[in-house]
């Protein structure tokens, strides 16, 4: 056991996946052609912040994040990694994929592992079953 965590093969797959991620930090591939500098070096830091903690966030899922912080829907990414790394994670029965929550904040991740949108002054939503994940 780790800090109350019991070892097994799996858990150690992940951590080795993790920090496999965090060694291997490229820049984001942008599809916009109207960015400015500014917001491209936004962007960009911000994908790195993300892929240094261990997640797959799209240019769709940076956009929505910035625009979530400038509307004063969230007040920065470090809250959004926080609900990422400790909040309570859902199945989205209705959406497809999971979500993680914390503090208002929902992000909703898809089958495939990237995050797919952020959302603030979230609630949680009846269409959302608790994940239990099975320790084997």
């Amino acid at each position: 056991m780790i800090g109350g965590e019991i070892i097994t093969a799996s858990y150690i797959g992940k951590l080795l996946e993790k920090l496999k991620k965090t060694s291997e930090i490229d820049d984001l591939v942008l599809k916009g052609k109207n960015y400015s500098p500014e917001y491209i070096n936004k962007l960009q830091e911000t994908y790195k912040l993300f892929k240094k903690n261990g997640f797959e966030i799209t240019e769709h899922g940076l956009n929505r994040l910035l625009g979530r912080i400038n509307q004063g829907k969230i007040g920065t990414v470090d809250e959004v990694i926080n609900a990422l790394l400790n909040g309570t994670t859902y199945i989205d029965t209705a959406n497809g994929g999971y979500v993680e929550f914390l503090d208002g904040i929902s992000v909703h991740i898809a089958d495939d592992g990237f995050i797919k949108t952020i959302i603030g002054n979230a609630k949680i939503k009846e269409t959302w079953e608790l994940f239990q994940e099975v320790l084997r």
